[in-house]
């Protein structure tokens, strides 16, 4: 197992994990949302998320910090869109 865990840190991360994690500000603005909903998106499952364990005070619920993959972002776009085309002055959604 030891050996397992050192070729996949000499290895390095793979190309996705690279890229800097979002926080929710930046989802919202890349979504054009309200900050509650993104995190209640990401408390849903609808929006997958990293959740990093952060000290502070409170009993009721582990306090967490929210990030975000660019990629899950726009991949949860392309799964949610959906084009309007008019017809005779009447939108209707495909």
């Amino acid at each position: 197992m030891f050996n397992k865990l050192k070729s996949l840190i000499s290895s390095g991360p793979p190309e996705a994990m690279t890229e800097p994690l979002l926080d929710a500000h930046e989802v919202k603005r890349l979504l054009k949302c309200s900050l509650p909903w993104v995190y209640k998106a990401a408390d849903q499952g609808l929006i997958p998320c990293v959740r990093i364990p952060c000290r502070g005070v409170g009993t009721e619920k582990p306090r967490t910090m929210v990030r975000f993959k660019r990629q899950d972002i726009f991949s949860f776009i392309e799964v949610h869109y959906r084009h309007q085309k008019m017809t005779h002055g009447v939108t209707s959604k495909t």
